[in-house]
């Protein structure tokens, strides 16, 4: 959603594709903060194979800063699975980097219970979705904790 002459970064991408076929990217981005140090996670969503995205809609709880001990890029990955998306980001909020997740419904992002296009016709690019509700749990991980997925 940003202009390229913003100037804000946006970095860390990770892609995942659905079972419907639709793309999901989760990225970090500096767009709300004019210093370009503080980020925040965001996901968009193309359903027509990458052709076109719908808006950007954040995921995290606020902006935060980086951390001067680790690159924040070695623990972000994004996992997909039972309908759900589970973006997973580090931030130094609490002093020092800590692993943060939010689990989304790839239909309802925000659990508002509008769905993501905004009108039903499964094309996220026509409507805007509001995104950001402050109702869903954000879990906090010491960094020193291994994560791992497994599907069965």
């Amino acid at each position: 959603d940003d202009s390229p002459a913003s100037g804000a970064d946006q970095f860390l991408p990770w892609v995942n594709v659905d079972d419907a076929g639709a793309v999901h990217v989760t990225f970090l981005a500096r767009r709300n903060d004019p210093a370009n140090l503080r980020y925040a996670m965001y996901v968009a969503t193309s359903t027509d194979g990458g052709a076109s995205f719908g808006p950007n809609v954040k995921v995290s709880d606020g902006d935060y800063p980086p951390s001067s001990l680790y690159f924040v890029g070695d623990y972000n990955q994004t996992a997909l699975g039972g309908g759900r998306l589970h973006p997973i980001w580090v931030d130094a909020r609490n002093g020092d980097l800590d692993v943060f997740t939010r689990d989304l419904d790839l239909t309802d992002y925000d659990d508002d219970g509008v769905l993501n296009d905004g009108d039903l016709d499964g094309q996220y690019a026509d409507h805007r979705c509001t995104g950001g509700a402050t109702g869903l749990a954000l879990i906090g991980i010491n960094v020193g904790v291994m994560l791992s997925t497994t599907e069965a």
